[in-house]
């Protein structure tokens, strides 16, 4: 969700709104950075009708489907196709929705506009529209690259399958010590992928040195 949100108002009747076109205009290559855009809406119907204060939470209803390709061009279009009812006590509240590829770089901005809201929002009975000039949210996403880390790990016995097997202390985070020789112990790991681009493929290596006071302190390290 980028932030912000798109009101379309009805200032004097009652009509259907059938279709939306979004522009992208950050810095972000919209054709490869951006990737599977959705339009999310509610309804405002509190006076003054102009969706302020609102913002997306994973409750409101999709309108028209996924576009799972993103953009055609850099700083293209894509349109949605729905039917949602406005009036002068109901207006229509609009989110943009998206994912990111590996292909968005760090620092890039991704922003959002209704360019031409004569022609990009369409609607029945032949409304005149206003303002006639390009409407977007305050502001912008700067994307961030994807950052992994290590944050948990949680020593189990090899007693069960991967959800039945017991653990070595109920608490995560915890050392074992005292194995056994020859004792099998599992080591369950937690990664947080942090950021706001997609990670591109990792391959994992588990590593082990003698602890010297803190384990910061080893210096040789053995894959």
């Amino acid at each position: 969700y980028n932030g912000g949100v798109f009101a379309v108002q009805e200032n004097t009747s009652s009509r259907t709104v059938t279709g939306v076109t979004i522009t992208q205009t950050g810095t972000v290559d919209a054709a490869t950075g951006i990737d599977n855009v959705k339009l999310y809406y509610d309804l405002d119907t509190s006076a003054p009708y102009d969706c302020s204060g609102r913002s997306y939470d994973g409750t409101q209803t999709q309108f028209g489907s996924t576009h799972t390709g993103g953009f055609s061009v850099p700083h293209g279009t894509v349109s949605f196709t729905g039917s949602v009812g406005i009036s002068t006590t109901q207006s229509l509240c609009l989110y943009v929705v998206y994912g990111t590829t590996s292909s968005a770089t760090d620092g890039q901005t991704v922003a959002f506009s209704i360019n031409d809201p004569a022609t990009d929002i369409s609607a029945s009975g032949a409304p005149t529209y206003t303002p006639l000039t390009p409407v977007a949210p305050t502001g912008a996403t700067t994307l961030h690259n994807a950052e992994l880390t290590q944050v948990h790990y949680h020593w189990r016995n090899d007693d069960g399958s991967e959800t039945t097997a017991t653990p070595v202390d109920p608490s995560e985070d915890t050392p074992a010590l005292g194995f056994a020789n020859g004792t099998i112990r599992r080591l369950r790991l937690e990664v947080n992928a942090a950021g706001s681009t997609t990670s591109a493929p990792v391959s994992y290596q588990l590593q082990y040195a003698q602890k010297v006071t803190t384990c910061s302190a080893a210096s040789s390290w053995t894959n």
